[in-house]
């Protein structure tokens, strides 16, 4: 459900210097983290397959954070790490994106209008031969509307810069590299000189590995998630929801759950913090149902089944929950509130 819901919310995004659709990687992509403190390297890998791994988050920064799959790396300013939460599955036309954030894991949050915290997104998709300027004057930005693009450099590389025209501010960075177009874009909450220094930093970091840094050490990957069908999944939910057991439910939650309301806006939160708020919810006489037969929607990556919501003293209302494929792993990515019918 995330995927959907970030992608719907993209477009009213792109104008304000914000992305955080994350569509599926290549399966064989692999990421590491370094931290770099004076007198020790600690390392964490990762492997992206479909996202939302690596689960748990890696390394907080200062930290270099590399993508071997995708073939770059950034180095992540102190208080900076990569979104597990908002690095997620969407339109299959864009390969991949992924989202560094200032937040902590409970602190992530975000509506229709984006995510609450600083963040920078890298999107990486197929350069289809384009140079940045042929990529953005094919639309492959999307709305162009007030846009144009300057010739800049990034990473030594002849790279673009979109800017809005009536204010000359810089909405998104464009770099071609090993095949892929990278675009790099700023989503700000606080506008103060340090937290603009170090989301500017993390952008002008970018590096598009050379044939002789991707020929080093292979990355190493973490171990696969279980082999958890949607069905599993579905009577999982039943089971936990009838218990009232927010445990459970977090063996099967996504990193981020989503709360939409059908044909309307929507939210995502992280698990964490969404399970604590149930919990309470539960004791104050919740009572929520899961009919895991009754399919409302199914496709390759995404079941939809149906449930009720009863909050205490109002009237049940019909809900549809969400479970999504990480390659060979089904999770729980929340729920959408019904329209009556």
């Amino acid at each position: 459900m995330r995927n959907l819901a970030v992608l719907a919310l993209a477009s009213s995004l792109v104008g304000c210097g914000l992305f955080t659709a994350a569509p599926s990687p290549s399966p064989t992509a692999t990421t590491a983290v370094t931290s770099a403190p004076p007198t020790a390297t600690a390392t964490a890998t990762a492997t992206v397959a479909p996202s939302p791994s690596p689960r748990p988050n890696p390394t907080a920064g200062p930290a270099t954070y590399t993508n071997g799959g995708l073939g770059y790396r950034v180095d992540l300013p102190a208080g900076w790490r990569r979104s597990a939460c908002q690095t997620t599955r969407g339109d299959a036309k864009v390969p991949y994106a992924e989202t560094f954030t200032t937040g902590s894991v409970d602190e992530e949050f975000g509506s229709d209008i984006g995510p609450s915290t600083d963040v920078v997104t890298i999107r990486t998709e197929d350069a289809a031969g384009l140079t940045a300027a042929q990529w953005f004057a094919n639309g492959r930005f999307g709305s162009g509307a007030g846009l144009r693009l300057d010739s800049t450099t990034l990473d030594g590389k002849d790279a673009g810069r979109i800017v809005m025209i009536a204010t000359g501010a810089v909405v998104a960075y464009v770099v071609p590299g090993r095949g892929h177009m990278h675009i790099l874009q700023r989503g700000q909450r606080v506008f103060d000189q340090s937290a603009t220094a170090a989301a500017t930093a993390l952008i002008n970091s970018f590096h598009v590995l050379t044939d002789a840094e991707l020929a080093g050490p292979p990355f190493a990957s973490a171990t696969p998630g279980p082999a958890r069908s949607s069905d599993e999944v579905g009577d999982a939910l039943a089971k936990a929801f009838t218990q009232k057991d927010t445990a459970m439910l977090q063996t099967i939650a996504s990193p981020c759950l989503t709360h939409a309301i059908e044909n309307a806006g929507g939210t995502f939160a992280a698990s964490s913090r969404v399970l604590k708020d149930l919990g309470t919810s539960f004791t104050n006489g919740l009572v929520v149902t899961v009919d895991p037969k009754t399919v409302l929607d199914q496709r390759a990556d995404l079941v939809s089944i149906k449930g009720t919501w009863t909050d205490p003293g109002k009237a049940p209302k019909n809900v549809s929950f969400q479970i999504v494929r990480v390659g060979q792993t089904w999770y729980w990515d929340g729920w959408t509130d019904l329209q009556p019918r």
